[in-house]
């Protein structure tokens, strides 16, 4: 009995671990932000008649970090210098050219066809072109039953619902601190204006982080950006669980789901 006992605490407290590192792993997942940042400039001082798009490649360079737990997962993104794309666990970087470089298989020589495959394609053919019509024919009957499915209130409010929802979540994740300032000239006095005018819509949403001045008779793209923020994946999952809980939502699943059987089994 006491074996029994014994053996019965240790699976027991094994469970607990197992459950503890669960809730510890979720924890971090959830709440401990994935952390990004980017940088760019496009040096170009010179005015240009015409767009000389080899010069603005070789003035090009920017780059972009994303970063995990005190960069205990990270990844970075480079041009011109240094890696175009390096992705680092615990310190250790991943060999990604071992994975991305492939050898290409060695194509073969084409072989004529014969006869009697000749015939077997073009039966085929006929045989598809005398489908289209039932196809279509389908196609069209399914496009009524989900037009009928959103036309429904119930739907309209469902997808009301999401849109708020995922807007909702993904107010978070823009980023707070940056700025695009620079010299943007597009070559024509009209299209000049038009920049400043966007900038002077936008101000109110971008709060002075947008700041072009334009050429307006010259091509010239004299750009810096810079900026950083986070993510945090509790924001989209606590979004997810109050669109999957919404009655109009689950009405409108289970509406999708039996329309979808009834087409397999058609």
């Amino acid at each position: 009995m006491g074996i029994l006992l014994t053996i019965l605490k240790v699976i027991g407290t094994i469970l607990l671990v197992v459950l503890a590192l669960v809730v510890i792993v979720l924890v971090l997942v959830l709440f401990v932000p994935v952390r990004y940042r980017w940088r760019g400039r496009i040096d170009d001082p010179l005015a240009r008649e015409e767009i000389d798009a080899p010069a603005l490649i070789d003035e090009l360079a920017g780059s972009v970090e994303i970063s995990w737990l005190l960069h205990l997962i990270s990844a970075r993104a480079a041009w011109p210098s240094g890696d175009l794309l390096s992705v680092r666990i615990l310190g250790f970087r991943l060999p990604l050219e071992r994975f991305l470089s492939g050898k290409k298989e060695e194509e073969e020589p084409p072989r004529e066809a014969s006869e009697e495959e000749e015939k077997k394609d073009e039966r085929t053919l006929r045989q598809k072109l005398e489908e289209i019509p039932d196809k279509v024919g389908k196609i069209r009957r399914r496009a009524e039953h989900y037009l009928a499915i959103l036309d429904r209130p119930s739907t309209q409010e469902a997808i009301r619902y999401v849109l708020a929802r995922l807007f909702g979540a993904l107010q978070h994740y823009i980023p707070k601190d940056w700025h695009l300032k620079g010299v943007l000239g597009l070559g024509d006095p009209a299209a000049g204006a038009g920049v400043l005018q966007v900038c002077g819509y936008l101000y109110p949403v971008t709060d002075g982080r947008l700041r072009l001045d334009t050429d307006f008779m010259n091509y010239r793209f004299d750009l810096d950006t810079e900026g950083k923020g986070h993510i945090r994946l509790f924001h989209l999952a606590a979004a997810a669980v109050l669109i999957i809980l919404n009655s109009n939502v689950r009405r409108l699943i289970g509406s999708l789901r039996k329309k979808g059987a009834e087409h397999v089994a058609a």
